[in-house]
């Protein structure tokens, strides 16, 4: 297997391949190789192609050498009728490509060298059909295959379509220098397909275009099979690992038009750096109202990096398609982007990222938006990881200008997001002058952590009501950072204004909410707006105390002119916050639900009492049976019996073995019994007990009345003193 390579190293390396084909094909530029009767006449700058191999409508050409120098040309002069040209290149050297390649009516092309095959800067493509460029051995058919590196055998020629390319161990590559045309570089008649399928594909400034139709890059680093699907679309085999595919030097692949075609990238490592950009969509000048945009699918099975450049689905009129990436790990820098909007009549398109560990946004942005002009509906925004970390500036927005409402933003990361610095946010937003309410904005993970300045913010600006916030997580940590859904409209609202209401911020939170440095929970509503909702389930809810005069940590539903907002809190406790109005400079941590000048909100907080038992262990109700206990703990055959004895450290009164008298006067002390006398006698003679009331006698025997009173006596009785018998029990 071929190693990764760097980028700037796979340039390298592409550059002396182009120089090395160059000074072999200085003097021989397209040849036949003899073997399909193709045929090459040079005419100035021009390779006129004929002959060939006829099945139905397919054509068959084989070259021993195809490159075409800058200014030059190959023509194929097929017939009308050809509706395919299958050509392979065998003699085992890069194909360069500096020039034109042009054929007769809407015939598709396929062009395979498997030594690669490079397009400078000068590549163009006059073809009424489709365009097919790779380094597979073979084209594949139901019936067999059309190889160009298996020549001892006759190949298969045939009528039917192709199925698929076939690969051998670690394939050359392809690469794609072109800008010709404008800067429109290597393009396709609108609604066709243009592929480039290689070991690694690379884009070092050239361009593709391919307006309403369908653009496919791809490869494999390993042999392997790459079907052709009935939609044009290609199917990569599982378990083969794939090519990397590599945008930089301001490359271009756009497939936009009347109506928005499909981009479809399948690789190990994609990298889209260098202001490079990726686009599809639709354009205004069309004129088509109801234009459909295409589809963005990107698949990097080891990773997707977006370095200062961009991938856009925009649509002018239309609606827009999905954008949908599915990779491992996914990295934003340097001002990376990922957008869908509408700028039109039409809604925006949704995009939908998969990754397995992590989506890292370091000055990156991942958005959807209405433009200020557009009348449509923000898209969804759907992203599924593991973690997720948005620092020194990194975004994730939804946001209206226009006429619509906000879309959605969904968020579920299994372990972590975490939102550090300022401008570092997730926002689904209506700004000042649109027209349409807020969206919803859906986090749901382990930890969420907001610092220094990190914001989550679902507000409205605008004439609708505030969007809605809804956190679900373990631990929920503001350190200088905040959490609003606030409705704060441009203007006041009039008699015939439809009421506006803050948004809701709902936060579901299994253990700890901590408060730090003037951090923020908020549905603050402006002007006449009516406060929202701030909806708290915690463990414990903790503001800690602020550092400075400031504002402190609050929690708030305020309201200037409507009325005051509500707050539900429900904690096992609260710790250093007090409900009181937020005044700026007081340095306290409030939770604030007042009006200006309308009427106060509600707060509500719940704090249930803990049960001192819950969780101890319940006691077996299995009774023991006493005869069977002292048995077995007083039984004089033991070999410990002469040692029997029942000891209470640090009480008196209890005597040191079972047969001995009661006595008050028995004391244990360390393991040591301190009667001066063990002999039956001395536990006869009573001695008062000294205390601050007064002396006391210890009790000696007992009485019984006939009317049943119990009487203690100084003086042992006959049958009631204190002086036990013997039992069965303990032998004696």
């Amino acid at each position: 297997m071929k190693p990764p390579l760097l980028p700037l190293m796979r340039i390298g390396i592409l550059a002396f391949g182009y120089l090395y084909a160059t000074s072999k094909i200085a003097n021989a530029q397209v040849t036949s190789d003899g073997t399909v009767n193709t045929e090459v006449n040079q005419t100035d700058n021009v390779s006129e192609i004929t002959g060939g191999e006829t099945r139905g409508d397919n054509l068959f050409h084989s070259f021993q050498e195809f490159s075409i120098r800058p200014g030059n040309q190959a023509f194929f002069n097929n017939a009308n009728a050809i509706k395919n040209i299958f050509s392979r290149v065998t003699g085992g050297n890069v194909s360069s490509i500096d020039g034109l390649i042009r054929a007769n009516g809407s015939a598709s092309l396929f062009l395979i060298n498997p030594a690669g095959i490079i397009f400078g800067e000068g590549a163009r493509l006059d073809i009424g059909g489709s365009f097919y460029g790779s380094s597979a051995d073979s084209i594949l058919f139901e019936d067999g295959e059309f190889s160009a590196t298996d020549l001892d055998n006759p190949p298969v020629l045939t009528i039917n379509a192709p199925i698929g390319l076939n690969f051998r161990d670690n394939p050359e590559d392809i690469a794609n220098n072109s800008v010709a045309n404008d800067g429109k570089g290597l393009g396709v008649a609108p609604g066709k397909t243009l592929t480039l399928l290689g070991g690694n594909v690379s884009f070092n400034g050239g361009a593709i275009t391919a307006p309403v139709g369908r653009v496919e890059l791809g490869g494999l680093s390993l042999a392997g099979t790459i079907g052709f699907n009935n939609d044009g679309s290609l199917s990569f085999p599982e378990g083969v690992t794939r090519g990397n595919v590599f945008f930089n030097q301001g490359a271009v692949v756009g497939v936009s038009g009347t109506e928005g075609g499909n981009l479809t990238v399948n690789a190990n490592n994609l990298e889209i750096s260098g202001n490079s950009i990726l686009q599809g969509g639709t354009f205004a000048s069309t004129g088509i109202a109801d234009g459909q945009s295409g589809d963005i699918i990107l698949n990097a099975t080891s990773g997707l990096k977006i370095d200062g450049s961009t991938i856009d689905n925009v649509v002018e009129i239309g609606n827009g398609g999905a954008l949908n990436i599915t990779t491992p790990n996914l990295a934003l820098t340097n001002g990376g982007k990922i957008t869908a909007s509408t700028l039109g009549q039409g809604n925006a398109g949704n995009i939908t990222i998969n990754v397995t560990d992590s989506v890292s946004l370091d000055t990156g942005r991942i958005s959807t938006s209405v433009g200020e002009e557009a009348e449509g509906n923000d898209g969804a925004l759907n992203i599924t990881t593991s973690n997720l970390a948005l620092t020194n500036g990194g975004q994730i927005v939804g946001s209206t200008l226009g006429q619509g409402d906000g879309g959605t933003i969904n968020i579920d990361a299994t372990e972590s997001v975490t939102l550090d610095g300022t401008n570092a946010a997730i926002f689904n937003s209506v700004e000042e002058g649109a027209v349409g309410n807020g969206g919803a904005l859906n986090i749901t993970t382990s930890n969420l952590a907001l610092t220094n300045g990190g914001v989550i913010n679902a507000s409205s600006s605008g004439t609708g009501n505030g969007g809605s916030i809804f956190v679900k997580a373990d631990t929920l940590s503001l350190d200088d950072g905040k959490i609003f859904a606030a409705n704060i409209p441009s203007e006041s609202l009039t008699e015939n204004s439809a009421p506006r209401v803050g948004g809701n911020i709902t936060l579901e939170i299994a253990e700890n909410l901590s408060l730090r440095n003037e951090s923020l929970i908020s549905v603050e509503a402006g002007s006449n707006a009516t406060g929202g909702l701030v909806g708290i389930e915690a463990g414990f809810v903790i503001a800690f105390p602020s550092q400075s005069q400031s504002n402190g940590n609050n929690i708030a539903a305020s309201a200037e002119q409507g009325q005051g907002g509500n707050i539900k809190i429900i904690a096992e406790s609260i710790f250093n916050l007090k409900e009181r109005e937020d005044i700026d400079g007081n340095g306290a941590n409030d939770i604030d639900a007042s009006s200006d000048f309308g009427l106060d909100g509600t707060i509500s907080i719940t704090t249930p009492g803990i049960n001192p038992v819950r969780g101890a262990t319940e006691l077996p109700n299995t009774p023991v049976e006493p005869e069977k206990t002292t048995a077995q703990a007083c039984r004089s055959d033991l070999e410990s019996g002469a040692t029997n004895g029942l000891t209470v450290k640090g009480k008196g009164g209890i005597p040191p073995a079972p047969d001995l008298p009661l006595n008050s006067q028995t004391i244990i002390v360390n393991g040591q019994d301190v009667t001066t006398e063990t002999n039956q006698a001395q536990y006869q003679e009573i001695k008062p007990i000294p205390t601050s009331k007064g002396d006391i006698i210890p009790a000696q025997g007992v009485v019984v009345t006939e009317d049943g009173r119990v009487i203690l006596t100084a003086y042992r009785t006959d049958s009631n003193s204190r002086v036990p018998q013997g039992s069965a029990n303990c032998g004696r």
